[in-house]
């Protein structure tokens, strides 16, 4: 691609080093070339043009930054961070203590209600003058059930509401908690019942540790949750351009989080180091980032200090690999409507056909 043209001149079949060298051989007029970091092409351009400026990309130094900053995310947190109410501190995902009240399962609410419903209309219907045999008929009850519902002068309230039935295995309880806490499965502690006598269905343990994991969850603490992406995304998007609707969640969760915090202040300083082209400012930078003992940054800042002359044109100058960028979406459908009916040759000549007519 031509800076001064904005157009493409050639496109090369491979990436490899010595065809980079040779394309470049045959064009001893190019003095300005920019790339990303790989140092394949820095050695290419080198051997090829060495009078030639090489300046590093700084979308590519960006991207390599933010990527280094997302892998660190991703191996220090959880895909879903569990945020108390109360108290804005990551969980730990360790199983707590919880008190040992067991729960107590009253008659449906709805059961209840269609109940008082019935009652309601088989009082109205005897009330009107049907029969009892007539509103037997009609509704499908039994004529003694018609005859209790009619009597029934106050709200009706089935005898066994608020009353624990108790179950078959409440005698194997504490065994029961225990495996459970052991981390044994539903099925090893139905086996195990069974060898002492148990008579019941697998399915009516399950019920059972059902019982007491609902109530675990009741009695812990309400937590929100964020998701991990969306903090990865404010690696790429200012703080105020975050369209999670748990935005403030997030920022009091990173307030807590000091490494967190200042993983995103070196990311955003360095972004300003490029905005403001503030080449002096870079070595401070570096030492700073240096200090947080992070794997991922250190690598990105190795590359840097590999690659210092380029990366300090990068800063100081416009030139970049904006315009390539801008045209590589465009090229790749080509590539695409292409892929398995032409060569690469036939692809090349129809992009410098189509760029540069």
């Amino acid at each position: 691609m031509c800076w001064e043209t904005h157009r493409i001149i050639d496109m090369i079949d491979s990436r490899e080093a010595d065809q980079v060298t040779q394309w470049l051989r045959k064009r001893p007029q190019i003095q300005i070339v920019t790339r990303d970091g790989s140092l394949s092409y820095a050695k290419a351009i080198r051997e090829a043009l060495p009078l030639a400026i090489q300046i590093n990309d700084r979308f590519h130094l960006i991207h390599n930054l933010t990527k280094a900053g997302k892998n660190y995310l991703l191996a220090k947190l959880p895909a879903t961070i569990k945020i108390t109410e109360d108290k804005c501190t990551q969980e730990n995902h360790t199983t707590q203590q919880i008190p040992k009240t067991k729960p107590i399962s009253d008659p449906s609410e709805r059961k209840r209600e269609n109940k008082e419903q019935t009652i309601s209309m088989v009082k109205k219907e005897h009330f009107n003058g049907k029969s009892l045999s007539r509103i037997a008929r009609e509704t499908g009850l039994t004529r003694n059930t018609v005859r209790k519902y009619v009597r029934i002068e106050e709200r009706y309230t089935h005898g066994s509401k608020g009353v624990d039935q108790g179950s078959i295995l409440d005698r194997s309880e504490e065994k029961i908690l225990l495996m459970r806490s052991a981390g044994k499965t539903g099925r090893a502690i139905y086996e195990s019942l069974r060898e002492e006598g148990y008579t019941g269905s697998e399915s009516s343990v399950r019920r059972y540790l059902r019982r007491w994991k609902n109530a675990e969850r009741s009695a812990s603490p309400k937590c929100r949750k964020i998701q991990r992406k969306d903090l990865i995304s404010m690696l790429y998007k200012t703080k105020k351009t975050i369209e999670s609707k748990d935005r403030d969640l997030i920022e009091q969760f990173i307030q807590t989080q000091p490494w967190i915090e200042n993983l995103f202040y070196v990311v955003e300083e360095f972004k300003g180091i490029l905005a403001q082209k503030n080449v002096a400012g870079l070595n401070a930078w570096m030492e700073k980032a240096n200090q947080l003992k992070i794997t991922e940054i250190q690598s990105f800042i190795r590359g840097i200090e590999r690659d210092r002359q380029a990366v300090d044109l990068a800063i100081g100058t416009d030139y970049s690999n904006g315009l390539a960028e801008g045209l590589i979406n465009k090229v790749k459908v080509e590539k695409r409507i292409m892929y398995g009916r032409g060569s690469t040759e036939l692809l090349r000549q129809k992009l410098l056909i189509k760029y540069i007519m």
